[in-house]
C-alpha cells in the first residue's frame, strides 16, 4: 500500500509541475527579440513618414485654399514648415495617417468631391474677378468720360 501511495504522490507531483510548466513564459530569445524590435522601429519610422507627408499635403491644401480666397496674402515658408511640423507630430502622436477605416470605402468619392469643390471654387473666383475688372473699367471710363466734358457709351445707348 505505500508503493500505491508514493506513485499517487509521484503522479500528483508530475501533474503539478505540468501546470506549472503551462505558466511559465518561453525561454528569451535574443535573437528574436532583436528582429522585433527592428521591425517595431522599422513600423515606427514609416508611421512618421506617413505622418509628415500628411501634414504636408494638409498645409498645401490649406495655402491652396488661402490662395484662393486671399492671392495677396503670403505665408513665410518658415510658418508652413512649423505648422507641417507640429501637425506631423500630433499625427503621429495619435496614429492618424489618412482615413479612417469606415472611411476607406468612400476614398475615391470624397477626393473627386474635393477636387471638384476646389474647381468650382476657383471658377467662381474668377468669375466674380472678371465682374470686379470690368465693373473697375466701366468706372474707369465714367470717369474719364465725365472728366473730358464727354458721355459714356452707357449713357448713350
Amino acid at each position: 500500500m505505500s508503493e500505491k501511495k508514493q506513485e499517487n504522490t509521484e503522479a500528483e507531483a508530475v501533474e503539478e509541475f505540468a501546470e506549472l510548466d503551462e505558466l511559465r513564459e518561453p525561454d528569451f530569445d535574443p535573437e528574436e527579440e532583436a528582429e522585433q524590435k527592428a521591425e517595431q522601429e522599422a513600423a515606427d519610422e514609416l508611421l512618421k513618414k506617413q505622418a509628415e507627408i500628411s501634414a504636408a499635403t494638409a498645409v498645401g491644401i490649406l495655402e491652396a485654399g488661402l490662395g484662393l480666397t486671399a492671392p495677396n496674402i503670403d505665408v513665410p515658408n518658415a510658418h508652413k514648415q512649423r505648422v507641417s511640423e507640429k501637425l506631423a507630430a500630433v499625427l503621429y502622436k495619435y496614429e492618424l495617417t489618412g482615413l479612417p477605416g469606415w472611411l476607406l470605402a468612400y476614398r475615391e468619392e470624397l477626393e473627386f468631391a474635393g477636387a471638384l469643390g476646389i474647381m468650382g471654387y476657383g471658377i467662381v473666383a474668377q468669375v466674380k474677378a472678371a465682374k470686379r475688372a470690368e465693373a473697375e473699367a466701366k468706372a474707369k471710363a465714367e470717369q474719364e468720360g465725365g472728366e473730358h466734358g464727354e458721355e459714356s457709351e452707357s449713357r448713350v445707348a
